[in-house]
């Protein structure tokens, strides 16, 4: 009899040592896009935005690993005008070793942590700045949809969806 409760609880747990990594899986649909070579071809696309920190804050080469931003310390931030009012707003990173998606990003009020922009899609690229379309939202729920200019002497990047 003892066996065969030893064999049951065996069996249980090799059961869940092959189950549980099914659920653990994680993901990534991020792809980094350097300043100088944001362009046209992501007008329309889900992208978040890597805030330049000062003029030397610059990507130094053309293969940029996403996963580096893992190690992102700083909290760069940046002032944006919304709603006739200017507001500083800082990057909020979701990005893990298994797991980073674009829609997870979101730029964070400064002056109100229940302020969050969220959903931001680039609408045009101009020669000194960017169009976004994107939702703000507070603690309850989404307060607006709206559009803003970004220069861009104040981004380093973009992350879009690959």
């Amino acid at each position: 009899m003892e066996f065969f409760k030893f064999k049951k609880g065996f069996l249980g747990i090799l059961f869940l040592g092959i189950i549980y990594p099914m659920y653990s899986q994680g993901g990534w649909d991020i792809r980094y896009t350097p300043l100088k070579n944001i362009d046209s071809s992501f007008v329309g696309k889900q992208i978040s935005i890597d805030i330049r920190k000062n003029e030397a804050d610059t990507i130094k080469t053309k293969d940029f690993i996403v996963r580096s931003l893992l190690i992102k310390n700083s909290e760069d931030s940046i002032e944006l005008s919304i709603l006739g009012k200017k507001l500083v707003f800082k990057e909020d990173w979701n990005i893990y070793t298994d797991m980073g998606y674009v829609g997870k990003q979101f730029l964070e009020s400064i002056e109100n942590e229940d302020l969050k922009i969220k959903e931001m899609f680039l609408l045009k690229v101009y020669d000194c700045k960017i169009l976004v379309k994107a939702k703000l939202f507070n603690v309850n729920n989404q307060l607006e949809s709206l559009e803003f200019e970004i220069e861009k002497k104040k981004i380093k990047g973009i992350l879009s969806i690959k």
